[in-house]
C-alpha cells in the first residue's frame, strides 16, 4: 500500500473491493449470497448486544425517537423562558414554606420578586409571563 494521503480516506486505512452484482442474478439473491459469505467467514459473531432486548421494540412507532432520545441524554430543556421561570418560582416558594425566621423568608421572597420582575420586563421567547411580583408580608406570616 502506498503512502499517498487521499481525500476520500484521510486514514489510509485498506479499501476493500465492494462486491459487484453478477448480471443475470436478482439483487435478493445477490444480497443473500453476500450474507450468507459473511455468516462462513464469521463476519457476524461477537457482535455486540448478543442476548440483549431490543430497546422500545413494543412501543409504537414515533418518526422523532431519535431527537427523544438526544434530548433526553443530553439533559435538554426546550420550555418556554417565562414557563421555565414559573417552575422555578414554584420551586423557590418551597424554600420559603420551610424556613423558619420571618427575615429569612422576606429575603427569599425579595430574590424571587427580583427575578420575577426581571423576568416580565425583558422579551423572553415563548407565551407572555403570567408571573406576579409575591407580597412578602402575607408569605412571611
Amino acid at each position: 500500500m502506498s503512502n499517498e494521503k487521499h481525500p476520500d480516506n484521510p486514514r489510509q486505512e485498506p479499501t476493500s473491493r465492494k462486491p459487484k452484482k453478477p448480471s443475470g442474478q436478482s439483487w435478493k439473491s445477490f444480497a443473500d449470497s453476500l450474507i450468507k459469505k459473511a455468516q462462513r467467514e464469521g463476519a457476524f459473531d461477537n457482535l455486540g448486544g448478543d442476548d440483549k432486548p431490543i430497546p422500545n421494540l413494543n412501543e409504537p412507532y414515533d418518526p422523532l425517537w431519535w431527537c427523544k432520545k438526544l434530548v433526553k441524554r443530553e439533559k435538554l430543556a426546550f420550555d418556554p423562558g417565562h414557563l421555565e421561570m414559573k417552575q422555578q418560582v414554584i420551586k423557590d416558594l418551597e424554600r420559603v414554606w420551610k424556613l423558619t425566621s420571618d427575615s429569612a423568608a422576606r429575603k427569599q421572597v425579595q430574590r424571587i420578586n427580583v427575578d420575577v420582575r426581571k423576568a416580565n420586563a425583558t422579551n423572553i421567547s415563548g407565551p407572555p409571563s403570567t408571573l406576579a411580583v409575591l407580597d412578602e408580608d402575607k408569605i412571611a406570616r
